[in-house]
């Protein structure tokens, strides 16, 4: 049975496994505990920071993956160092300042950048995402706008 092959299951949080913020309810307890107790792994994956993800995969009893920050960060288990990426946080720091040049007051960036490792959270007062997306495009090849809050 194909089932009984499956070793990992790797999950997104927001809106998926914490529907409303930070809380999970008792079946995905129930749910995660059942896998990891049958030799499936669960693993994170999500845009939170890495700190965030890994006190949720401890609360939770997690032993798979964590990748975080949209993909930019990776950790195999909490044993494990991180897994280089290749990527930079510099294109994202260049970017975050072209945008607050270029619109002084209306950018900042989210308490939470400060713990992030290489992306950086963006927030942009009465701008659109393809307005922001027009003066970074270009800068280099991975720096994006994702989404706007």
């Amino acid at each position: 049975m194909l089932a009984a092959q499956i070793r990992l299951v790797m999950t997104d949080v927001d809106g998926t496994i914490t529907p409303g913020g930070d809380v999970t309810s008792p079946e995905v307890f129930k749910t995660v505990s059942r896998l990891e107790q049958n030799g499936v792994m669960v693993g994170l994956v999500s845009g939170r920071t890495l700190p965030g993800l890994e006190s949720l995969a401890h609360s939770l009893g997690i032993t798979g993956p964590i990748i975080a920050e949209n993909g930019g960060v990776a950790r195999l288990n909490f044993k494990d160092g991180l897994i280089d990426l290749g990527y930079s946080r510099q294109p994202a720091l260049e970017a975050f300042e072209k945008l607050r040049t270029l619109y002084p007051g209306a950018i900042r960036g989210r308490e939470d950048n400060g713990i992030r490792l290489i992306d950086m959270v963006v927030q942009a007062k009465d701008l659109q995402v393809s307005e922001l997306r027009k003066h970074i495009a270009g800068l280099n090849s991975w720096t994006q706008v994702i989404y706007s809050i």
